[in-house]
């Protein structure tokens, strides 16, 4: 895990204006993921498990 927390620290986002929050299904059997992403250039900022009241925070 040290490899995503070295780029999570290198992340920059000053440059994000919009951002756009979806979520999908990675399965037919209902098991969501919630997924942040920069509007301007169709990048995924953040991934993370659930689409619950919690899943912003965790994004």
């Amino acid at each position: 895990m040290k490899a995503v927390s070295e780029a999570r620290d290198a992340a920059d986002y000053s440059g994000v204006v919009r951002v756009g929050i979806d979520d999908t299904a990675r399965k037919r059997n209902q098991s969501y993921i919630s997924i942040m992403a920069n509007l301007d250039c169709q990048r995924a900022i953040a991934v993370t498990q659930g689409r619950d009241k919690g899943a912003l925070g965790r994004l």
